[in-house]
C-alpha cells in the first residue's frame, strides 16, 4: 500500500511516501480502508516526539481516520465488516489503510461525505468531551473559547451554539473571525489585541464567562484567568500559541475557579462509555444540520507534508484532511 513514513524523528523533513506492507490486525484489531484521515497539530509534535503519545520510529504518522473496515479480527464486537467508521490511532492514518483498535473507533449511523468524516472524531469529539464531560456546561452559560479559528475551537463554537450556550470567540485575523461568527458566536475578539479581556468584561456586564476553552496557552492563559467569573472553570486542552501557563493557585482561591485539564485519547481505554454518550449526541446534531466541519482543502496523499508546514505556520483554517482515492471513487458510486 502507499503510505507516508517517518523514519526518525526530526520534523515534516524527514516524511517521506514510501510503499508499505498492508497492515495486519491482530485478534482484537480492525483494518480500515482509509477513506480520509484528518490533520491535526499533534502530528507535528508526534513527528518531534513530542507529543504524549508519540509513536516509536519508524511509524506512518496521522492519527484520525475514517473509512470502511474490511477486516476484524474475531474478538471485536464494536464493528463488523462493511461499516462505515471514524476512529483515532496512534499511528498509520495517512495510509491507504490502517490497523485500528475498535475501543478508540465508532460506528457512524448517518449519511457522511468522507472529507467531514476525517474532519469530525478528534476536533468534535474533543470539544464535546471536553465542555460537558469534563466542564459541565449547561445551556445559558457563556463560553469563552480560545483559538476559536482551529479545528477544535470551531467545533467547540458549534457545539456550544446547538446546545444553547452563549459565544465569545477570540481567534485572530478576519478569515477565522468570520468562520467563528459564522459557527454562532455572538462575539468575536482578537484575544492578543489591546483591551482583550476589558472586552471580555462588557460583552458579560463585568461578570465573566462561567467557561473558557484554552487551546493556546501562555498569556490567552493568563487573559483567561481574568476573565472568568466567580465558580467558573478553566479547560485547557492545549499549548498551540505558547508554553503551558503556570495558573496562580491563589487567583484560583479568591475567584473559587477550577482549571481542568483534558486530554480526550486517554477515554478509549478508561472510559468508552463516555466516548459512545458523546458521539451519540454529536451524530445527531450533525444529522439535524447543526454541525458542519469547515475543511479548509482536501489533499492527496502527495500533498499531506505540504499540509503539514501549513499547520506548523498557523495558517490553516478549520481543517485540513487527506483523501484516498477510495473515496473519491466510493462517492462516485454513489451518485
Amino acid at each position: 500500500m502507499k503510505a507516508l513514513l517517518c523514519p526518525d524523528y526530526g520534523g515534516i523533513d524527514t516524511v517521506r511516501l514510501a510503499e508499505l506492507p498492508d497492515p495486519v490486525p491482530s485478534e482484537t484489531e480492525a483494518l480500515i480502508e482509509v477513506d480520509g484521515a484528518g490533520m491535526n497539530y499533534a502530528d507535528l509534535l508526534a513527528l518531534e516526539g513530542k507529543y504524549q503519545a508519540s509513536p516509536r520510529p519508524p511509524f506512518v504518522p496521522g492519527a484520525e481516520v475514517f473509512g470502511r473496515v474490511v477486516a476484524a479480527g474475531a474478538a471485536v464486537t464494536r464493528c463488523r465488516v462493511g461499516d462505515v467508521v471514524m476512529g483515532q490511532v496512534v499511528s498509520g492514518a495517512y495510509a491507504e489503510r490502517a490497523v485500528v483498535d475498535p475501543l478508540q473507533m465508532v460506528r457512524v449511523p448517518c449519511p457522511m461525505p468522507a472529507a467531514d468524516g476525517a474532519a469530525f472524531f478528534i476536533n468534535y469529539g474533543t470539544a464535546y468531551s471536553a465542555l460537558f464531560q469534563r466542564g459541565g456546561a449547561r445551556g445559558g452559560e457563556t463560553l469563552l473559547v480560545l483559538g476559536a479559528g482551529g479545528g477544535v475551537g470551531l467545533a467547540a463554537v458549534q457545539i456550544a451554539h446547538a446546545c444553547g450556550l452563549r459565544v465569545i470567540a477570540a481567534c485572530r485575523g478576519e478569515a477565522k473571525q468570520k468562520l467563528a461568527r459564522d459557527g454562532g458566536a455572538e462575539v468575536v475578539l482578537d484575544h492578543s489585541a489591546p483591551g482583550f479581556v476589558e472586552a471580555v468584561k462588557e460583552a458579560t456586564g463585568n461578570r465573566g464567562c462561567d467557561l473558557v476553552l484554552d487551546m493556546i496557552g501562555g498569556a490567552a492563559s493568563a487573559a483567561a484567568l481574568k476573565c472568568i467569573a466567580w465558580c467558573g472553570r478553566i479547560i485547557v486542552i492545549g499549548f498551540a500559541g505558547g508554553p503551558p501557563f503556570a495558573f496562580p493557585a491563589n487567583h484560583l482561591l479568591v475567584k473559587n475557579c477550577a482549571v481542568i485539564g483534558h486530554w480526550w485519547g486517554d477515554y478509549h481505554i478508561r472510559d468508552t462509555r463516555q466516548l459512545d454518550e458523546a458521539f451519540a449526541r454529536l451524530f445527531s446534531l450533525y444529522a439535524d444540520g447543526l454541525l458542519r466541519p469547515h475543511v479548509e482543502e482536501c489533499l492527496t496523499i502527495d500533498e499531506v507534508t505540504s499540509g503539514l508546514e501549513r499547520y506548523a505556520s498557523g495558517t490553516v483554517l478549520g481543517k485540513l484532511v487527506m483523501l484516498n482515492p477510495t473515496a473519491v471513487h466510493r462517492k462516485e458510486q454513489d451518485r
